[in-house]
């Protein structure tokens, strides 16, 4: 028997040759694979054989006097099938069947069920990866997913590939997740319908409950319960993914002043815990119209000043609105709202020499405010400065000086009552020495006073730098 090799890759053609000799000459030849006839004749061949022509084959050749037996064992070598299994513990095994049996196993990949990587995993060349499921913190989104295990037995498979993966879209136990968008509802008038909204990830859902308050809500004509199957969009391990999930709405009919500032409530159950989203109610407006406002011109821009008004129970941002009397177009420029004070922002890059329409609102998640009156203002050329830019250069600088002049005057003064305390005394000593008679010093006061009256059009603001009172029999340096 003649044969190319006893060991093979899939795709190999092979002939399987029977020599044989014998007096009387034999009369019949049998193949069998396996205990199993297969062939007749002298040669036996498999063309593109696979991994289900491995066994043990056999050529019995016979004549009158007996028989002779040869034997060959076709070992055919593949490139492993993978199925990943998960096992009770709640691990995950990939469970690779190839020729031969030893296998390399580089790193897992947890995957989102549409295919996007979310990490990758090691199982420390075992092909065994236990999953952590302790930390109740994290929620079950997070794990459940598709895992991609890959393993290598140095094997190419028909599409000339060396490594072989495999997957699964693993589901652990878990309770259900509820998602919150928001932690409050506003709604502007008392006789609104709302519909709060709550999407929930999980398995097996058993039931769910409303409240309002401690008290469990049923359906009614001013509550009705829906349900309806819904896409969430979540970050998970720093890559965006969308999850099936279940949306829950509550849909109140009619509101009264008792369903404001009501903490309403869904609770989730499923076989392995529950959970619970809440959302509260609150009565809310548009915010009100900016107050005093103000526009200043500028070389090549404007200022415009501002204070807030009423938010409307809620975040709101400003919106300054202006064009050039050449043009139709409208260009807008949004400030978030910092603070409760007076605000001022600074748009620039227009043209020198222009008139400019300006007008601003406010606006919040309910709507938006009336708008100001429209300022008409006409932008500086590059060589003229306003008075507001003239006030805010020379400024610094008479602050400084009138700061020296306080200076000087303090130090006059203070020498002043040095000079005069010491001639005091020394006539006091006299005096002392003729008629023992008792004396005393008069408190005198000094004061230094200087105003500094800035320019009428920052709303009549003064600087005031004051010097202390200096007493005579105090011991002071000035």
């Amino acid at each position: 028997m003649t044969w190319p090799s006893s060991t093979l890759n899939e795709t190999d053609n092979v002939s399987l040759t029977c020599t044989y000799e014998g007096n009387p000459y034999p009369r019949s030849i049998t193949w069998k694979k396996n205990s199993k006839i297969v062939s007749h004749d002298v040669t036996y061949k498999i063309l593109n054989i696979s991994r289900l022509d491995n066994g043990l084959y056999t050529c019995n050749v016979f004549n009158s006097i007996g028989n002779g037996v040869a034997k060959v064992h076709i070992r055919v070598l593949y490139a492993p099938e993978v199925v990943v299994e998960k096992l009770q513990n709640g691990s995950l095994l990939c469970n690779a069947t190839g020729v031969p049996n030893t296998y390399t196993f580089p790193e897992w990949e947890h995957r989102s069920s549409n295919g996007s990587l979310l990490r990758k995993l090691n199982s420390e060349g075992s092909g065994l990866l236990s999953i952590d499921l302790q930390n109740e913190d994290d929620p079950i989104y997070t794990v459940d997913g598709r895992y991609h295990c890959t393993v290598t037995n140095g094997i190419t498979d028909k599409n000339n590939m060396t490594m072989q993966s495999g997957f699964k879209d693993i589901y652990f136990p878990g309770k259900p997740h509820c998602f919150s968008k928001k932690e409050y509802r506003i709604f502007v008038n008392n006789s609104d319908s709302v519909m709060l909204t709550f999407d929930v990830y999980g398995l097996n859902i058993t039931h769910f409950d409303w409240f309002s308050g401690i008290h469990n809500l049923t359906q009614s004509l001013e509550y009705e319960f829906t349900t309806e199957p819904s896409i969430t969009s979540v970050s998970i391990y720093g890559t965006s993914v969308s999850l099936n999930t279940m949306r829950y709405t509550l849909k109140i009919s009619n509101l009264t002043e008792s369903n404001f500032d009501t903490l309403y409530t869904l609770f989730i159950y499923n076989e392995y815990g529950n959970a619970s989203c809440s959302m509260k109610i609150l009565e809310g407006r548009v915010p009100a119209k900016p107050e005093k406002f103000q526009v200043y011109a500028l070389i090549g821009g404007f200022q415009v000043s501002w204070m807030p008004g009423n938010s409307g129970y809620f975040c709101q941002h400003f919106i300054i609105t202006y064009r050039s009397l050449l043009d139709k177009n409208w260009t807008t420029v949004t400030v978030e709202h910092l603070s409760d004070e007076g605000h001022l922002n600074v748009v620039q890059g227009l043209h020198a020499n222009m008139e400019y329409i300006v007008y601003m609102y406010a606006r919040n998640d309910i709507g938006k405010s009336d708008d100001t009156l429209n300022v008409t203002i006409q932008t500086l050329e590059s060589n003229v400065m306003s008075t507001r830019q003239s006030y805010s250069v020379t400024l610094p600088v008479y602050i400084a000086v009138c700061f020296c002049c306080v200076v000087i005057l303090l130090l006059s003064s203070a020498f002043y009552m040095r000079l005069r305390d010491f001639a005091f005394k020394g006539q006091m000593k006299t005096q002392t020495e003729n008629s023992k008679r008792k004396t005393y010093c008069q408190q005198r006061h000094v004061a230094v006073y200087e105003e500094v009256i800035l320019n009428p059009a920052q709303n009549g603001k003064r600087f005031i730098i004051r010097t202390v009172t200096v007493d005579d029999d105090a011991n002071t340096s000035g």
